[in-house]
């Protein structure tokens, strides 16, 4: 009987994740759902991550330009850090998450209006710097960021 349970239990399992993969994973990875802040963090890495990509290119250093649509995107990302609601309510009560999102954003608008590897890898420090603080699990993905030649 125990067998047969033990069993049925891992069919549900399997064909409820199977049906919708994504959702089984992200509960997994967080199961007490994600709060707007970490949605938010989350397109801004992967904003990041598409910049990076787009900045290894010559042309784009040449230029100095990145497409505006995704600019737009990322800066739209960077203006909720400050409004975004957290995992924890009491996150921005000492000023200290406040302080690291500021910083965050000035190094971004310094990267936004001189596109270098100096300054997207400046950005990438201020992530991790806040990290360090604040969700710790998360440095290692962020460390995928810098630039390395």
């Amino acid at each position: 009987m125990k067998k047969l349970s033990h069993t049925l239990v891992c069919l549900f399992i399997f064909f409820g994740c199977s049906n919708n993969q994504k959702e089984c994973i992200d509960n997994q990875i967080n199961p007490n759902g994600d709060s707007e802040l970490a949605v938010v963090m989350r397109h801004l890495f992967d904003n990041s991550l598409e910049i990076k990509n787009l900045i290894l290119d010559a042309d784009t250093l040449k230029s100095n330009k990145l497409p505006s649509e995704l600019i737009q995107k990322f800066n739209d990302n960077l203006n909720l850090l400050h409004t975004a609601k957290p995992t924890d309510e009491n996150l921005r009560d000492d000023g200290i998450y406040q302080a690291f999102a500021s910083a965050y954003i000035n190094t971004s608008e310094k990267f936004t209006n001189n596109i270098s590897h100096k300054n997207f890898n400046a950005m990438v420090n201020n992530c991790i710097e806040c990290h360090e603080k604040f969700c710790l699990g998360t440095i290692q993905k962020i460390n995928k960021l810098y630039i390395r030649k």
